[in-house]
């Protein structure tokens, strides 16, 4: 989950709304994501993130894979955020990467 700042002259959903096109655009691109989902926030509360990024892969070799991508990784250098930390986990066959927080979904 991420809360972004105003930049450049953009509200956080502005951002939030581009890193969201971004991470659409890799999929099919990239090996091994199997699908990706970015949750743009439509409430505006002080304690509400502004985006969430779901992405699926079919296995551990599959994230390992994506995590190596050059293309991904040239993603992960536009929205590299000091003290981000991700958090892979395997869940109902299905591996998962969320920024910021990490839940179970059965």
């Amino acid at each position: 989950m991420w809360k972004f700042k105003p930049s450049d002259g953009r509200t956080p959903k502005e951002i939030a709304e581009d890193i969201k096109e971004r991470y659409q655009a890799i999929l099919g691109i990239v090996p091994g994501l199997k699908n990706v989902e970015v949750g743009v926030n439509r409430n505006e509360s002080a304690t509400s993130y502004d985006a969430v990024l779901i992405e699926d892969f079919d296995n551990w070799a599959d994230l390992a894979s994506y995590k190596a991508d050059p293309v991904r990784n040239e993603l992960k250098k536009y929205i590299d955020i000091p003290g981000l930390h991700t958090r892979d986990f395997l869940c109902s066959s299905r591996s998962y990467s969320i920024n910021s927080l990490c839940f179970d979904v059965q």
